[in-house]
């Protein structure tokens, strides 16, 4: 975690590989950040505008949510 000095903003990056249905993959890892409540942290940080990104890759490709 990098943490931003005046504590106005934080950002949540899931980072999935795959090579098939991108957007599914991404989907799921933006469930994912939901669901460990990776957030929390920031939370408890004092931090309240809170960014979750999604990003799901091949060789070629992204998808980002």
């Amino acid at each position: 975690m990098i943490k931003a000095t005046d504590n106005s903003v934080g950002m949540i990056i899931e980072l999935k590989a795959g090579d098939k249905e991108l957007d599914s993959i991404a989907l799921k890892a933006l469930e994912q950040i939901n669901s460990k409540k990776y957030e929390e942290e920031l939370k408890d940080s004092g931090i309240t505008n809170i960014y979750r990104y999604a990003i799901a890759i091949n060789s070629k490709e992204c998808s980002v949510k």
